[in-house]
């Protein structure tokens, strides 16, 4: 049985209709999203793909729809063939892989890149944000873990001066403030541009210690 994204290529080759860059993102991405690893294998050496497949829209290689989708058998695939051999990928915000993961809440895949790359662990997106503090922000704790065994500077801030605990504490998530406090430790002291303190935003009772 023809996978859907092998189904689809089949189809644009019997009817001789070349296909447009468009159509074959748009094949890679569908492969990617429903996991198809073979059908991507498929497309990538039929058409004699470049690994990082880049999105022109929005600078997105393929690697960060696998991992925006939790695809992170596809994410370990990219990766061993080379990926990032030519260097880290950013799309046109600044954001790496981690950061991606770390938006999209996929701690595996956070895990897998920092394990293989933990240079990049402390990199910055345009808005000044670390993986740490996107993962400070949505209280995800295992990534905070990772990322702060994996050498991230907690006390590092954003174009605003806000640190992850500014983010953790702003949104109400107790465990990931406690985390940056006593594993990163990063001060709620620390104000930032607007004058505000981590412990300014602490509107949840609970973080008021």
């Amino acid at each position: 049985m023809e996978t859907p994204s092998s189904t689809i290529l089949s189809a644009l080759q019997t009817l001789s209709i070349p296909s447009s860059e468009l159509t074959l993102q748009q094949l890679l991405k569908d492969s990617v999203a429903t996991g198809d690893l073979a059908g991507l294998r498929q497309l990538m050496e039929n058409k004699k793909l470049a690994i990082q497949c880049i999105d022109a829209s929005n600078g997105w290689p393929i690697l960060f729809y696998a991992i925006k989708y939790n695809q992170n058998t596809i994410v370990q695939y990219l990766l061993e063939r080379g990926h990032e051999a030519e260097g880290i990928s950013r799309d046109f915000a600044g954001n790496t892989a981690i950061i991606i993961a770390a938006e999209h809440k996929n701690e595996e895949a956070v895990a897998i890149y920092v394990n293989l790359f933990p240079q990049i662990v402390d990199m910055v997106n345009q808005k000044g944000q670390t993986a740490l503090m996107i993962a400070a922000s949505k209280g995800m704790t295992k990534c905070i873990l990772i990322l702060l065994e994996s050498g991230a500077n907690a006390g590092m801030v954003d174009e605003d001066g806000s640190t992850a605990l500014h983010y953790s504490m702003s949104y109400g998530f107790a465990e990931a403030s406690v985390l940056l406090i006593e594993r990163g430790g990063v001060s709620m002291h620390i104000k930032n541009k607007k004058g505000f303190t981590a412990h300014d935003y602490a509107y949840n009772t609970d973080l008021l210690f």
